[in-house]
């Protein structure tokens, strides 16, 4: 928790609705907690907060990736045409490294049934309890679940690898 709330501390004005994801993340970071949900309005700080759980992950040695959603199904859909290379390699990498965020879940409107199924295994190979998940999302559990592209099915398992969601209040970093 002292690695993530000094990184937190490089924020200007911390009292802002941030406090409960700090310490759900300190403790993802110590082992204590498998996954965090975070959800919250854009420009909140989920991105930033997760990017120092990674951060504080990487100087207690943890293996550690951040992708964005966007980025994941791009390489799924590589890596079903036989791109190979990188995408074989961005997911083996998702799939298996000790901590993984998955930034900006849900912003993808549209996806295809390989992505799809690229994302249902991604969840399931996360569910080993020795893997430590951040998902980091502006969709509420329930607009996840009524999500036509991830549907029910993915957003309770995505709840069930992370936990109860963490949501993040505040003013808007980026406007002032």
């Amino acid at each position: 928790m002292v690695e993530l709330n000094r990184h937190a501390e490089e924020r200007r004005d911390k009292e802002d609705g941030q406090a409960d994801a700090i310490a759900a993340l300190a403790n993802l970071v110590a082992g204590r907690r498998p996954g965090v949900y975070l959800w919250g309005e854009t420009g909140r700080g989920k991105s930033w907060l997760a990017d120092r759980a990674v951060m504080a992950a990487w100087d207690r040695g943890i293996p550690s990736l951040c992708i964005r959603e966007r980025e994941f199904l791009q390489a799924a859909t590589g890596a079903a045409r036989g791109d190979g290379g990188w995408c074989d390699q961005l997911i083996a990498a998702a799939r298996s490294v000790s901590l993984l965020c998955l930034d900006e879940f849900g912003r993808t409107r549209r996806i295809t049934e390989v992505q799809q199924d690229a994302l249902d295994q991604l969840v399931d190979d996360r569910m080993d309890p020795r893997l430590r998940t951040i998902v980091v999302t502006n969709i509420d559990r329930e607009h996840l679940a009524a999500d036509t592209c991830r549907g029910a099915t993915l957003a309770s398992r995505i709840v069930g690898l992370c936990g109860p969601p963490v949501f993040i209040d505040g003013p808007d970093w980026r406007h002032g």
